[in-house]
């Protein structure tokens, strides 16, 4: 409940992405917390009962799908779903995923140099930053820059895995949680993986607001590794 009330203000923004990535991080922390299963299944059920109708509609019945069900959603949302899923037949909706994947496949192996990138795309320095690594960088400057999130998240896990309080377990497989899926959500939405979503990429993304945000997460995390204090603090 403390989760849902904030998460209902930020929807009205509206702002569905960061509502989302605020439930995954609470319920890493409800499933680490030893609550009882049958409570985590019943509440897990919902989601996935409704995923599962939303996908069975749309491949039997998809008239009922854009007829009935896309018209409930927000404006700006039913032009993303439908820009992911018919990217052909609603072209102006997708007309930026369309240019973030050109320009990723553009970058090929090596990439056209930094500065370089010919392909436009609106506003490719914020939520759209990984389609210009690539572009600039190609497949093995893009690889690398999923590699070291991976060893990012990796990081985290074991820190959290070995932090001497539950409380600190919690933060950080609760960050690693929203951390991997706003790190998954923006490069999916960048190759057409996964809808458009105003999600920025950690680090990379333009956005004072957003570098202090992941900053002071990365911080919490690392007052959670008190081993530090050894090699840097400890009087000799």
């Amino acid at each position: 409940m403390v989760t849902i009330i904030p998460s209902l203000f930020v929807y009205q923004q509206p702002d569905t992405g960061m509502v989302v990535l605020y439930l995954a991080g609470s319920t890493t922390v409800l499933f680490l917390s030893g609550l009882h299963k049958k409570i985590l299944a019943a509440a897990a059920a919902v989601p996935t009962v409704a995923i599962a109708i939303f996908i069975y509609v749309y491949f039997l019945h998809p008239h009922v799908f854009y007829d009935q069900l896309i018209p409930i959603l927000k404006p700006h949302q039913q032009e993303r779903i439908l820009g992911w899923l018919s990217p052909n037949e609603y072209a102006d909706h997708a007309y930026q995923t369309k240019k973030a994947m050109l320009a990723v496949g553009s970058g090929e192996l090596k990439g056209n140099g930094i500065g370089n990138g010919t392909v436009y795309i609106p506003e490719k320095h914020t939520d759209f930053i990984f389609a210009t690594i690539a572009e600039e960088g190609g497949f093995m400057v893009a690889s690398l820059v999923i590699s070291l999130f991976f060893l990012l998240l990796y990081r985290m896990a074991v820190i959290g895995d070995k932090a001497e309080s539950p409380f600190g377990q919690y933060v950080c497989f609760g960050l690693l949680m929203m951390y991997g899926l706003q790190i998954f959500q923006n490069i999916g939405m960048t190759v057409g993986l996964m809808p458009v979503k105003g999600i920025s990429l950690p680090l990379l993304s333009y956005g004072g607001s957003s570098l202090l945000s992941n900053m002071i997460f990365l911080g919490i995390i690392l007052s959670i590794r008190k081993p530090y204090q050894k090699y840097m603090f400890q009087a000799k």
